[in-house]
């Protein structure tokens, strides 16, 4: 499945550059495309320059196939399974410090990294091991090279700084010199066939399926970042050459036409003050939720009776919590409301000379009716509310919706469900499952009212930010014939959907 996804990544990235002429490296595509599909194993030898990755190679091969002189950048070698006898093929000829193509080296099972004894751990080793490991290969050889250069009192000392930064890799030391005698501390590890040795060993050990598709797709994540950040710097250029135009045109319109231009900036920041508020009074009634139960558990624990605390004691509990927490929601959604407004007039005033006056939209006419009326309908037990419930709890609750507002609506509704659910119920006298129930009880009763309060809140805002849409309207038939219009917004917008489109491939 992995596989499929990732060959259609690529196809999409593809079409994609070239619909929109984007700078990918179409012939890394193709290579990536060709690495998820080749058949034998690839090992590359990769290090910096003159490491000695050549010789190694000859070494592997036993014969002389490789130029062991400083080649030119760039140069790419290729030792096929059919020419060299082993199961893999074998690419070199990546130096490491020449900025050489490094999604060649990304694209292997195998790496096997030089690392010049005399210069252990370059920035550029450093910085190239950190790519491998970022890119999801897991079988990566590290061999010290050039070991005839190093006097054989330094040996360890080689040996623990080079284990010392990375203690999970396998190690193989190697010299394109023969050397007098191996030292012990790296007779087990050292030459080209102990090298061979570890290749087959780790190409042996998992499916190297696997991690070419892993290796691909972090490949294709960094050329969509590469390419977002593209088409971001061109879309940047873009919104300065417009932001230059708009300057010029503000310069020419009247101060009113100017100021028309904020009649947007208003909208959209009341509609953020209408999300804050919604979500602030979930969090308040989330918060409220926990408290009830707590409040309605220590009541269990001290009932003698806990069958007649549920069938007496609970109703008019869980509704006096409702009914406290029915106001303290309806205080605050008035207070926010109000306090909304007044901001809403401050602007339209300091910018238009306009406001949603008390007399076109009062908040007053829009009290969320968070209480419910004891007088109106009231549970003496679970069982009558049972009664009522089997009676027609959905035309009673539709009535009581219209008699004490839609939240006194939904905790009758609520306290009627619940006594159909849960009053036939044998209570063994264990507090724990009464608590559990509880719990549901409280949980479906703020859950209803949770539902609710989102579109009853937005219907508060709307009103107001339609009156505000009304009296735009009125301002731009007045003032609004000068608009102002510029062709880098289609541009623009075309580059969103670019954007978008690479996202989505990603």
């Amino acid at each position: 499945m992995r596989y499929q996804q990732v060959k259609d990544k690529i196809h999409s990235l593809r079409i994609l550059s070239e619909q929109h002429c984007l700078k990918t490296d179409l012939v890394m595509l193709d290579d990536l495309d060709l690495f998820l599909e080749h058949k034998s194993p690839i090992v590359s030898v990769i290090g910096a320059k003159a490491s000695g990755k050549c010789s190694l190679v000859n070494s592997m091969l036993d014969s002389d196939v490789l130029p062991t002189s400083i080649f030119k950048p760039g140069s790419l070698y290729e030792v096929k399974p059919e020419s060299s006898g082993l199961a893999y093929e074998i690419r070199t000829g990546f130096d490491i410090d020449q900025k050489c193509p490094e999604m060649g080296y990304m694209m292997s099972d195998v790496v096997v990294l030089c690392l010049k004894a005399t210069a252990l751990w370059s920035l550029d080793d450093v910085r190239v091991l950190g790519e491998l490991m970022e890119r999801g290969h897991k079988y990566i050889v590290l061999c010290v090279t050039h070991l005839n250069n190093v006097k054989p009192k330094e040996l360890p000392e080689v040996v623990r700084y080079v284990t010392a930064k990375q203690p999970n890799l396998p190690v193989v030391y190697y010299s394109d010199e023969e050397l007098m005698e191996v030292p012990d501390d790296i007779s087990d590890k050292y030459g080209a066939l102990v090298l061979k040795a570890v290749i087959e060993k780790s190409l042996s050990s998992g499916n190297t399926l696997d991690q070419r598709v892993q290796i691909a797709e972090r490949i294709i994540e960094k050329t969509t970042d590469n390419l977002i950040s593209e088409v971001n710097d061109k879309k940047l250029k873009l919104v300065a050459e417009r932001d230059l135009k708009y300057a010029d045109h503000c310069a020419k319109i009247s101060k009113k036409q100017l100021i028309r231009l904020g009649w947007s900036e208003i909208r959209v920041a009341y509609e953020k003050l209408e999300s804050e508020c919604v979500e602030t009074i979930l969090l308040q009634l989330n918060k409220s939720k926990a408290k009830i139960v707590d409040k309605l558990n220590a009541s269990i624990i001290s009932t003698p009776n806990p069958k007649e605390w549920w069938e007496k004691m609970l109703p008019i509990m869980l509704k006096n919590e409702i009914e406290a927490l029915s106001n303290a929601l309806d205080a605050n959604v008035q207070s926010r409301v109000m306090r909304d407004l007044n901001w809403l007039n401050r602007e339209m005033q300091n910018r238009f000379r306009q406001s949603v006056t008390m007399e076109d939209k009062s908040p007053v006419n829009y009290h969320l009716d968070f209480k419910l009326d004891s007088e109106s309908h009231t549970f003496k037990n679970l069982r009558t509310a049972r009664y009522i419930t089997m009676a027609g709890s959905a035309t009673l609750a539709t009535m009581i919706w219209y008699a004490i507002g839609p939240v006194g609506a939904m905790v009758s509704a609520a306290c009627g469900i619940i006594g159909d659910r849960y009053v036939n119920k044998v209570i063994d006298g264990q507090r724990e499952t009464l608590k559990g129930l509880v719990a549901n009880v409280v949980d479906e009763t703020i859950g209803k009212m949770a539902d609710m309060i989102p579109s009853r809140i937005q219907g508060l805002y709307e009103e107001l930010s339609n009156a505000v849409g009304e009296k735009e309207k009125i301002w731009a038939e007045t003032y609004g014939q000068d608009e102002f219009e510029c062709a880098e917004d289609k541009e623009i917008e075309k580059i969103n959907d670019i954007i978008n489109q690479i996202e989505g491939i990603r």
